[in-house]
């Protein structure tokens, strides 16, 4: 996995926290909580030549497929911790992780060093 993890590193002073309740607000300096990093582990395994992420119209349903192998791997690490969320917490993060997906998937579409579009 690539989550940090709490007091791995040193940032700005302080050691660095990994968050597991994302229902917590932010903090002041938030810039040293880390809410996963499963997504870019996960797309970094899928930039590939010739990978899904680059077909001229990616699937649908590959994409949404993607996005809850993630919001179940989020799951599966907070019941492990035994901590209960409620269903209402799920939909959102799920929404929120469908959002990020497509927007890293659509820069590394975008972030060529030919200046032109990556499919």
């Amino acid at each position: 996995t690539n989550d940090v993890q709490t007091g791995e590193y040193s940032y700005i002073h302080k050691q660095v926290e990994r968050v597991s309740d994302w229902n917590e607000p932010p903090e002041g300096m938030d810039v040293r909580r880390f809410y996963g990093g499963d997504l870019q582990g996960i797309l970094d395994k899928l930039d590939y030549e010739g990978s899904m992420i680059y077909d001229e119209f990616p699937d649908r349903w590959q994409l949404y497929k993607l996005s809850t192998d993630i919001l179940d791997r989020i799951k599966r690490e907070e019941s492990e911790e035994g901590k209960e969320s409620p269903p209402e917490k799920w939909e959102w993060v799920g929404d929120m992780i469908q959002i990020l997906l497509f927007y890293e998937i659509y820069k590394r579409r975008h972030n060529s060093h030919r200046g032109i579009l990556r499919f």
